[in-house]
């Protein structure tokens, strides 16, 4: 796909990527910042499309649905790593 006709596809999805980046609440991450990652893995998956197999409608959506389970994930995975190493006043006997 051109570079072109994938900036004019996407540009008609503006939409729905406002969608799911508002939808979605991530750890660390703001809605602006779920718009950019989307925006950045549908282009760089942009190679891998097939008008043969989907519409890019539904090409892109399998993506981003993907992507935010991915990032979901991974937050849940580090929300429950320590922020620091810290000792706990309890066992400091002060």
């Amino acid at each position: 796909m051109e570079n072109e006709e994938f900036v004019k596809n996407l540009n008609q999805l503006k939409g729905v990527i406002t969608y799911y980046s508002r939808k979605y609440y991530i750890a660390g991450f703001s809605s602006n910042d779920i718009y950019q990652e989307i925006v950045l893995r549908l282009w760089r998956k942009k190679e891998l499309y097939n008008p043969l197999r989907a519409n890019f409608n539904t090409w892109s959506q399998a993506i981003i649905r993907n992507l935010l389970k991915n990032l979901y994930r991974d937050a849940k995975r580090l929300k429950r790593e320590p922020i620091n190493n810290y000792i706990p006043l309890e066992k400091l006997n002060i």
